[in-house]
């Protein structure tokens, strides 16, 4: 991390746009996982770029309106800064706006009319599970049943799962009516408990079926 002024500048200019384009782009279209290496010369090649351009626009049209003389800036260096802040704050502050929007629509643009599909701040299980009584197509509740390692199969509807990154930490828990399953052609048997929080790692599959109705009478056939 950048330890002085001057360093947190050339971070917020030469990273923070190509951050801001990336993250557009990738609530888009899937992006392979690439190297640390990789990951920082993209960052920096766009934000470089952008901020860049926009150097040039702001700067342009600074000498332009005579907001701040280019030719001497550039012949004072940071005398310049300092006897005219305002001004020159005032333009750093356009050229990291301007680089950060112009990032954003470029993005934008090149991506346009491809859905937001790709969340990356949500897990398969949240994906999945999640129920949003404010939209239709996700207010029915979610019915689970679970394979365990040891051959044993339960049942019941989703009421709280974790999204930890780590998925050997994740947990769901199922709540009544809870069913468990003898054999795979077993009937099910009701388990007298409310809920049930089953470790991730004792999982080998989790089945879904979404219901709008509890059918607390008996378990999904």
């Amino acid at each position: 991390m950048p330890d002085s002024l001057f360093g947190l500048l050339l971070f917020l200019a030469g990273i923070g746009p190509g951050y801001v384009f990336l993250r557009v782009a990738e609530r888009r279209e899937p992006r392979q996982a690439g190297s640390v290496l990789l990951e920082f010369a993209e960052l920096f090649v766009i934000g470089s770029a952008t901020t860049a351009a926009a150097s040039v626009v702001v700067l342009l049209l600074g000498g332009a309106t005579h907001r701040f003389d280019l030719r001497e800036w550039l012949a004072q260096g940071r005398a310049y800064v300092v006897d005219e802040p305002t001004r020159a704050l005032a333009a750093v502050g356009a050229i990291l706006l301007l680089s950060y929007l112009s990032a954003w629509v470029l993005a934008r643009v090149l991506y346009k009319g491809r859905p937001a599909s790709i969340r990356p701040e949500f897990s398969v299980w949240f994906q999945v599970f999640h129920v949003d009584e404010r939209d239709p197509a996700r207010a029915a509740l979610r019915f689970a049943t679970v394979e365990l390692k040891d051959g044993r199969r339960v049942g019941g509807y989703v009421y709280a799962y974790s999204v930890d990154p780590d998925t050997e930490n994740r947990e769901i828990a199922l709540r009544a009516p809870i069913f468990a399953y003898a054999g795979s052609a077993g009937e099910p048997q009701l388990i007298p408990d409310e809920f049930l929080i089953i470790p991730s790692e004792q999982v080998v599959y989790v089945g879904v079926q979404v219901q709008n109705v509890p059918q607390h009478s008996g378990a999904p056939s």
